[in-house]
């Protein structure tokens, strides 16, 4: 049984306007302690206790200096230690608040674990920015990921009692103002917080997870992947950094729970972690989740029909209402109304019909043994999808870059249609048009092929347009690429021909548009697991991720 649990405690106060702050002590779910001293959280045998060993960090009066003079500073020292038998995962975070004067841009840090070497250049918390949202921190502004790893838990004899200790690490934090912020300083202030993340684990360490708050999850092995000539994890270039696997076959293989009819696990692959993801399930807030694609389609359907008399019976490209996404979703997404044909089938593992082709027509299908178990819909997040696209038909603009920002942007897939009166029969519809939508299961974005491709040639294929991926390799070293002819994805398209077109992937070229939605293509759906959703290795695999070996979700 895993044990989870989180607590905060507010160590550090800093001050330029020669006024040294007085941090609140406080935990959260835990025991209440003062802040000098040890403070220890437990639930049954799984404790850690924290101590201080030097006061707090003071920068009254001070000014900008060089990383040499900054590392030569006094630092704040504390000891993390595990005071039961059982293993326990860490992340510390720095946070910032609100109330500051002065920009984080402006400080430099260094942390170093003792027995460690250190540092020798201070970072910058800008270099790390990881928001997080529900830490009931009073004027939270954004936390930052400075350190991670595990501590081993001790032994008992046979009576049941704690005969050898579990591992400790005292680590030296170093906070100085940067050599380029301006020198007048004075009255400002910047004002922090440390915050330690603890959940229990089997493993003697560190296991590849997602705390169970937010931040960031492979922090280890994206460090460790970045060092490989060709990685298979990478930051992308977008403003939210955005982490990813990459190549053309990477080890993202997970089980979050599903089963097929003989007991098998269905498998999903982990698209990566993304930043800034409007997390809905308690209260709205911005989050870092993890991102997953089913690893095989679970059929070919329309993404949306209509009858005759809309759109000339070719659908209607506004998602938030689209026949596709009544199959995949839970009714109360959509009002718990009673569709005639599909209405959450693949969500309650449910066999009858669904839209496959022009004018409301129908096949059947069947997703008794491949729609989603309760344990994998446990793990789903209710979030909000970003569905909006291209003000115009320009597949010259199509690179990954440009339609990322489109999918985040303001226009709609029936704006360019609705003036040309030679096609109105296409464009006859009363959808309102959304360039957001609530809910649980969708496809992928466009961006998501797109900055999916390998690292040998990724410089290159992120200039192209992505219907060009067949040009260079691209579409070869991309594993989000369909073994389909072609395959739905999330957003539509403005297009002077109808307003129920919508973009699909092709086997031959990569992203293409032009498709109307009542076409029957492959469906891939793809969720956001929720962040408190743990993400470990498979005992004893020595390569986690295969297909033999998945990352497990729990």
């Amino acid at each position: 049984m895993k044990f989870k649990y989180k607590f905060m405690l507010l160590l550090i106060s800093l001050s330029l306007a020669g006024c040294l702050y007085i941090s609140q002590s406080y935990a959260i779910w835990v025991i209440k302690k003062e802040q000098v001293g040890e403070n220890e959280v437990s639930a049954g045998c799984f404790s850690v206790g924290f101590e201080e060993g030097a006061p707090s960090i003071n920068l009254t009066n001070t000014f900008p200096v060089i990383d040499e003079l900054g590392l030569n500073s006094e630092p704040y020292q504390f000891t993390i230690t595990n005071t039961c038998t059982i293993n326990s995962n860490y992340i510390i975070t720095l946070n910032t608040l609100d109330t500051n004067t002065i920009s984080a841009d402006n400080i430099k840090y260094a942390i170093y674990k003792e027995g460690s070497s250190k540092p020798t250049t201070g970072s910058e918390l800008t270099e790390i920015n990881n928001e997080i949202g529900n830490l009931n921190i009073a004027n939270l502004d954004t936390s930052y990921v400075i350190g991670s790893g595990i501590l081993k838990g001790g032994t008992k004899n046979e009576e049941g009692q704690i005969v050898t200790g579990g591992d400790s690490a005292t680590y030296n934090l170093y906070i100085w103002i940067a050599d380029k912020a301006e020198n007048d300083l004075m009255g400002k202030t910047f004002e922090a917080s440390i915050n330690i993340i603890n959940n229990a684990t089997t493993k003697d360490k560190a296991q590849v997870s997602i705390d169970n708050i937010n931040a960031r999850i492979f922090e280890e092995k994206e460090q460790a992947e970045q060092e490989k000539e060709n990685p298979e994890l990478i930051y992308d270039d977008t403003e939210d950094r955005n982490l990813r696997y990459i190549g053309s076959n990477p080890n993202n293989y997970i089980d979050i729970g599903d089963r097929d009819g003989t007991g098998q696990p269905i498998l999903w692959r982990i698209i990566g972690v993304m930043n800034r993801v409007t997390s809905l399930d308690n209260g709205e807030r911005s989050e870092s989740l993890i991102k997953i694609v089913r690893s095989s389609s679970i059929g070919s359907y329309s993404w949306d029909s209509s009858p005759n008399t809309v759109n000339a019976g070719y659908g209607v490209n506004e998602w938030s209402q689209a026949d596709l996404m009544k199959l995949l979703n839970p009714k109360e997404i959509y009002n718990n109304e009673e569709p005639e044909y599909g209405g959450s089938l693949y969500w309650d593992n449910l066999a009858g019909r669904c839209y496959a082709s022009i004018n409301d027509s129908t096949n059947t299908c069947d997703f008794t043994s491949s729609g989603l178990s309760d344990a994998a819909k446990s793990k789903i997040a209710k979030v909000r999808w970003n569905t909006g696209t291209f003000a115009t038909y320009d597949t010259s603009e199509w690179t990954a870059s440009n339609t990322y920002l489109a999918e985040r942007g303001s226009h709609n897939g029936k704006e360019f249609c609705s003036s040309q009166s030679s096609i109105s029969n296409y464009c006859k519809d009363e959808v309102e048009r959304k360039t957001t939508w609530d809910g649980y299961v969708g496809l992928m974005h466009p961006s998501d092929f797109g900055y999916a491709v390998g690292k040998t040639i990724r410089s290159t294929c992120l200039t192209k347009s992505m219907n060009k991926y067949n040009e260079d390799g691209c579409k070869d070293d991309d594993w989000l690429k369909t073994s389909s002819t072609s395959e739905w994805v999330l957003n539509p398209i403005s297009n002077t021909t109808g307003a129920n077109i919508a973009f699909t992937l092709s086997s031959y070229n990569g992203l293409q548009g032009g498709y109307r939605s009542t076409y029957s293509y492959a469906i891939r759906p793809v969720v956001y697991l929720k962040s408190s959703v743990t993400i470990s290795e498979t005992q004893g695999a020595t390569e986690p991720g295969t297909t033999g070996n998945p990352y497990v979700a729990s």
